[in-house]
Order: structure tokens, then sequence, then C-alpha cells
């Protein structure tokens, strides 16, 4: 009797431990802009504000078909609204969320190529909605620019959101110990 309580108090900790890092993981969203290229940002664990800002934000990154890559160190603003740690995602009364930023003037990409005004203004649906309202405004002034000279269009933004390693190391937990518990009952 005192093995199988032990044996339960272990698999009770273990659970334990697993959702508390659960709870501490950065969260990874991903979009895509069509022509204007795809990217994601990751929203830190420790993420307190409603609106995320790029002091939020523990990574970036925005590739541009043509133009190249650029990370957290090009970005100047960034705005991802209506977020928080305990409800997530808030969509506004459209059903959609706001996302927007803005490159460091003149920063150059991956490839060595200079942006001189790079900016994304998008109004998305949450990951896994579909929302025929979503749109998305990006002006991408750079050498090899997908957009040419004015705003890139048409465009129907995405947003996805990464699976979390914690929650998969949760989902391969409870794998493992369901037969283990199975055999505790066949024991009792």
């Amino acid at each position: 009797m005192k093995s199988i309580f032990l044996r339960r108090l272990l698999a009770l900790v273990m659970l334990q431990a697993a959702w508390g890092l659960a709870q501490a993981v950065p969260l990874t969203y991903t979009f895509d802009l069509g022509v204007a290229g795809n990217g994601s940002f990751t929203i830190k664990s420790n993420a307190t504000a409603p609106q995320v800002d790029a002091l939020e934000l523990s990574a970036f990154a925005w590739d541009i078909a043509g133009v190249g890559a650029f990370d957290l160190a090009d970005l100047s603003v960034f705005s991802f609204s209506r977020w928080s740690p305990l409800h997530g995602l808030q969509p506004n009364g459209n059903g959609l969320l706001s996302l927007g930023l803005l490159l460091k003037t003149n920063t150059r990409s991956s490839t060595g190529v200079a942006c001189a005004i790079c900016i994304v203004a998008a109004q998305v649906a949450s990951p896994g909605v579909d929302n025929q309202r979503a749109a998305a405004r990006v002006v991408v002034r750079a050498l090899g620019s997908p957009c040419g000279s004015g705003a890139c269009r048409p465009l129907t933004p995405r947003l996805g959101v990464v699976p979390e390693p914690a929650s998969l190391s949760l989902a391969a937990l409870a794998v493992a110990i369901v037969p283990w518990l199975g055999r505790l009952r066949r024991r009792v």
C-alpha cells in the first residue's frame, strides 16, 4: 500500500514539474504576409503588457523574398494588441488581432540589402480561425522588393502559433504514465 502511494506521489510531482515548465515557456507566433514575406516572433514568458511591444519579445524574424531576412536587432517598433499571459489572444470586435511593425530606417538584411522603409500594418485572424476581413498593408522599399515602389497587394495575412516544447513534453509524459498507471490499477 505504501509503495502505491509513493508511486502516485512521484507521478503527481513529475506532472506538476512538467506543468510548471509549460507555463514558463515563451510563446512563438508565425505570420505569413504572402508576397511580402513571412516570419515569427516570440513573446517572453514573463511578458505582462496588454499590448505586446518590442521590449516584450525575445525573438523576431521577417524574411522578405528578394530582400533577405531581418531579426530583433533590426526592429524599431512592434505592436501586437490584446494579448494577456492569463487569457492569451483577445480579438477585437471584428474577431481580429492587430499586428504592426516597423524596421529601423536603412537597416540591412541578411543579404546586405538596405531597407529604406519596411512597415507592416495588419489585422489578422487568430490561429486556426478563418476571417475574411483579415487584411494587411505592407510597404517594402528596398532593392529587390516584391512590392515594387508601392504597397504590397493583394495580401491576406495569416497568423499561426508554434507548439510549446513543454506542451509536447507534457503529452509525452502523459503517454508514458498511462501504461504505468494501468499496471498499478491491475495490481490493486
